[in-house]
Order: structure tokens, then sequence, then C-alpha cells
């Protein structure tokens, strides 16, 4: 792998961090304070988080500082962004909703190291869904964005 690659994937997994904290606290906040429903609260969490991701991914990561075309490559970053959050959603949908086994087992060890009384066994489910859906759809965005959205050698 090139070096400037391997540069731009630490920099992507920074940015990452800091959607990562934005995508998961108004996650949580939606769905263990106000109750909303998994698969609606990480679509408000994650366009939150994807605002911030093209904010420092254009200007940090990739470096892109054209001007030109703007509009164009924040539809492109936004529509590469709707396929990662459907990846996410569907993972979430899938392992906090239908088939919450996996979620259960992780439960189980929480709730054995004996911090069930500090973690609720729906946030460890739907938190359980939201890291899968995240790692899935952190591959596809950053070689989406790296490719087609703020490819410097255009």
């Amino acid at each position: 792998m090139k070096k400037e690659t391997v540069k731009q994937a630490g920099k992507f997994g920074i940015v990452g961090v800091s959607n990562t904290l934005i995508d998961f606290g108004v996650f949580n906040l939606l769905t263990a304070v106000f109750g909303v429903y998994v698969v609606i609260a990480n679509l408000f969490s994650v366009s939150i988080a994807i605002i911030n991701s093209y904010v420092w991914n254009k200007n940090w990561t990739f470096k892109d500082k054209s001007r030109d075309d703007i509009p164009v490559e924040f539809f492109k970053f936004v529509s590469f962004s709707l396929v990662g959050m459907a990846i996410q959603t569907f993972m979430i949908w899938l392992l906090a909703d239908k088939w919450t086994i996996t979620g259960e087992w992780v439960y189980s060890i929480v709730r054995f190291i004996g911090l069930d009384s500090i973690f609720a066994e729906a946030f460890v489910i739907n938190n359980w869904a939201k890291v899968w859906g995240i790692g899935l759809a952190l591959i596809w965005n950053f070689f989406a964005y790296r490719k087609w959205t703020f490819n410097t050698k255009k």
C-alpha cells in the first residue's frame, strides 16, 4: 500500500472517531433517553455525522482544497454516505430488531462481568448492532470517498 494511502487511512480513522462519537452520542440519546426506534434514531445520528465527516475529510484527510464544483462534490459525498448509512441501518435493523441473538450473547458477557447494573440489555444490543453497521459502512465510505469524491488526481 502506498505511503499516502496509509496516511489518509490514519486521518480517515481519526475523523471516523469524531464521527463515531457524534453518531453514538446522538443515537444513544435518542434511543435511551427519548425512546426513538433504533432505525429512525440511526438515520438522524448518521445524518449529523455525515456533515461532520464531509468538512473534516474534505479539508484534512484528503486535503481537497478545490472550490470548483463544491455542490457536485458534496452531492457525491452525500450519495456515497447514504450508501454507508443504508449499510449501517440495515445492520441495526437486522441485529437490534430482527436477529438479536448475537447482541444477547454480548449482553450475557456484560452480565457475567457484573456490568449489567450499568448497561441495560437494550443498550448493549443496540450498540452491538451499531458497531457492526459502522464497521461495514466505514470500509465502503473510505474507498468511495477516496476514489470518487475526493480524488485529487482528477
